[in-house]
């Protein structure tokens, strides 16, 4: 496990970020997700990473999941999904995935839980899509999000090398855990933006 602190948001917030490998260090962040009092929420942000494998000349590239990001506002685990011991994921993490009461967000997340679901085995109850189709429905607060939304991307600190990097390596660089992080993180401020502007 290792565990670092990533400046993230316009805000340029701190978020714990934990890259984690093992059953053990998946539980013991699972447990922080659910003692975080300041998450009133109850809301998580969902994002995943993915690989491409060419399979050949005569058959199309795949994708496949390689990197799965939760985070609740000041945590973030970042799991490794193929370098996991045993690459069966814990118990604690489908029951999480499965409370009624915690909300999964993420921006145009449903191929992403199908990927989950299908290579994975994992499910996820209450998961909202929070792609700009969604916020259409709130017509009224459309301009504030967007607005809140733009100010978050553009002073977010670019890190283009991560681009060029290998999601399926055995490590994942320091560039790769700041994007990782500052992804799941935009999906969990989204859909505050949308709760602070909807009531």
């Amino acid at each position: 496990m290792s565990t670092s602190i990533v400046q993230v948001g316009y805000r340029y917030e701190s978020i714990r970020a934990t890259v984690a490998r093992n059953d053990s260090d998946i539980s013991d962040h699972v447990r922080i997700f659910l003692s975080n009092d300041e998450n009133r929420n109850k809301i998580i942000g969902l994002d995943t990473e993915r690989s491409v494998l060419q399979c050949g000349i005569d058959y199309p590239p795949e994708s496949r999941l390689v990197v799965l990001q939760l985070c609740d506002g000041q945590n973030c685990l970042i799991i490794p999904v193929r370098y996991v011991c045993g690459n069966k994921l814990p118990v604690s993490l489908t029951n999480i995935l499965n409370l009624p009461e915690y909300t999964f967000m993420g921006v145009g997340i449903s191929k992403a839980l199908e990927m989950l679901k299908s290579e994975c085995g994992l499910t996820c109850k209450n998961a909202v899509d929070i792609g700009p189709s969604s916020w259409t429905l709130l017509s009224k607060s459309l301009g504030k999000i967007k607005r809140k939304s733009q100010e978050y991307l553009s002073f977010r600190e670019p890190i283009p090398e991560a681009i060029y990097e290998d999601w399926d390596s055995g490590s994942l660089s320091e560039n790769q855990i700041k994007l990782a992080t500052a992804n799941a993180h935009l999906a969990f401020e989204v859909e505050n933006m949308i709760l602070e502007n909807t009531y």
